[in-house]
């Protein structure tokens, strides 16, 4: 009668019931033997009203504490007396009982931790067999771990160690770190039904020294996390395979957004305005021509090219070959002339002092410019013509003071 229920697992509840009725969803799972994905059908058919006295909601909370895997209980608990009273067993390694859980949430045996190549992340557990700080290895510390594929040695340097020291935090039990997850989930705000798995393994793992640091903030900040309505949203978005990790990443993210909150930007500060260009670049020009007239002081006193080269790189180590070239031509023409080269941008006098400018017309464009016409780059550009192959001949002395 229940849709999503199999016959089969119908029948098995049936039988396992017989003459004596169930006494919890705990004694119905284990006596029927069903998975708990049965049990979840039969509580949203509110079926187990009347047998258990449990509401639809109530069975559903039930149900989550089951696993389909249920522990060797009985297996298990050999172990713990042999532990308790030997501190050790020849029955089972403890960790072994907890393969299954550890190898969803990605943690490796010891045995594929020590095969692992160098530079791989990756995480193990065991129980710890050896914990050494030797006085000489400068606060490195050395441990031993084990599980039931050997053991693993882990390296500890003191960087790390004081980073995630929960032993001075916590107590060297753990006692500390337990009591203030239970205080976390309990005494935050719309929490207390959130002491269930994975929501403790999750905020466990959260639980960093620079946030539980904080005291009574770090538990006000779970205030703002509605732990179970996150792990719904979790498992509808990802489904329950990886659904611890999904959850730790989520959960991890929204307590960083709430006490680490991203630093607001600063306003953007509007640069101050370039000074026109008027008013830098006469005195551009000025230092330009200033350097050529050097260059010309340098070339007539040093006739080699190489030499000449040499010592302009030394003086004047940000001038390179074409703009040395350009001060030199401008220098030669037009230092003593400033009416002229006061008149014009830079790019104009490169363009007027140029060897391939015919003199005549280079006259002629000086003329306009003492008679104050508006002369530019583009129109000196257009009075000197079209230029043809190759490039006009110049005189030996232009030649060697131009070249460096």
């Amino acid at each position: 009668m229940v849709r999503g229920l199999a016959n089969k697992d119908s029948a098995a509840v049936v039988a396992a019931r017989g003459e004596t009725p169930f006494s919890s969803v705990d004694d119905l799972w284990r006596r029927a033997k069903v998975p708990v994905s049965s049990l979840v059908e039969l509580a949203d058919a509110d079926a187990m009203k009347e047998s258990l006295g449990l509401a639809r909601r109530e069975a559903l909370w039930a149900i989550k504490a089951l696993r389909d895997e249920p522990l060797e209980l009985w297996s298990a608990a050999a172990v713990v007396e042999d532990y308790r009273h030997v501190g050790l067993s020849l029955r089972r390694h403890p960790v072994e009982f907890l393969r299954a859980d550890l190898t969803d949430r990605r943690i490796v045996t010891c045995a594929e931790a020590m095969a692992a190549r160098d530079g791989r992340w990756l995480e193990a557990a065991g129980l710890v067999l050896v914990r050494q700080r030797p006085g000489s290895a400068k606060g490195v510390i050395f441990i031993t771990i084990e599980d039931e594929t050997g053991v693993a040695n882990l390296v500890v340097w003191p960087s790390l160690f004081e980073r995630q020291r929960r032993a001075e935090m916590f107590g060297a039990d753990g006692r500390g770190h337990i009591t203030l997850l239970v205080r976390t989930i309990l005494e935050s705000e719309n929490n207390g039904d959130a002491l269930i798995e994975p929501i403790v393994s999750a905020v466990s793992i959260c639980m960093r020294p620079e946030w539980t640091g904080l005291g009574l903030k770090w538990i006000e900040t779970f205030d703002q996390i509605p732990l179970t309505a996150i792990l719904e949203t979790v498992r509808d978005l990802f489904g329950d395979h990886g659904l611890w990790q999904n959850y730790c990443r989520a959960l991890r993210r929204k307590i960083a957004a709430i006490l680490e909150p991203a630093d607001a930007k600063p306003a953007k500060v509007k640069p101050a305005p370039k000074p026109p260009l008027s008013a830098t670049r006469i005195p551009m020009i000025e230092k330009q021509i200033s350097i050529g007239s050097e260059l010309l002081a340098i070339r007539a006193s040093i006739p080699g090219n190489t030499e000449f080269g040499r010592q302009v790189r030394k003086r004047f180590p940000g001038v390179d070959q074409n703009l040395a070239s350009d001060c030199i031509r401008v220098a030669r023409l037009y230092a003593s002339r400033p009416q002229i080269w006061r008149a014009l941008s830079w790019i104009s006098l490169i363009e007027l002092s140029s060897p391939k400018m015919a003199p005549s017309v280079r006259q002629a464009i000086e003329a306009k410019i003492l008679a104050g016409e508006s002369v530019t780059a583009p129109k000196i550009r257009r009075a000197r013509g079209p230029l043809k192959g190759g490039s006009l001949k110049r005189k030996p002395d232009q030649l060697c003071s131009e070249q460096y």
